[in-house]
């Protein structure tokens, strides 16, 4: 396993805001430092994936979220309204 291949999943547990006016992520907290995730890897499958560790819901698609990759930092947001939930980022 290559070292650019491990990220850490950070929870955005304390989200500020609405649709409207904007969102702050207030809190957050590192739940895993030392995911494996391919670099060929598709949303699909990323999204499994977090499934499979628990921590998203098993009825959770691809659908509800929106999903911003720049490479190093993975977003997941919530389709409907735009709240953050989460982020995957590599580790260096």
């Amino acid at each position: 396993m290559a070292q650019n291949n491990m990220w850490t999943l950070v929870d955005y547990f304390d989200v500020w805001g609405n649709e409207e006016d904007g969102w702050e992520v207030n809190n957050l907290s590192t739940e895993f430092d030392d995911l494996y995730i391919d670099p060929e890897s598709t949303d699909e499958e990323i999204v499994a994936f977090l499934k499979d560790i628990g921590y998203f819901n098993r009825d959770v698609q691809v659908s509800d979220l929106e999903i911003w990759d720049d490479g190093d930092i993975i977003e997941f947001f919530k389709a409907d309204d735009g709240m953050p939930i989460c982020r995957l980022q590599r580790n260096y």
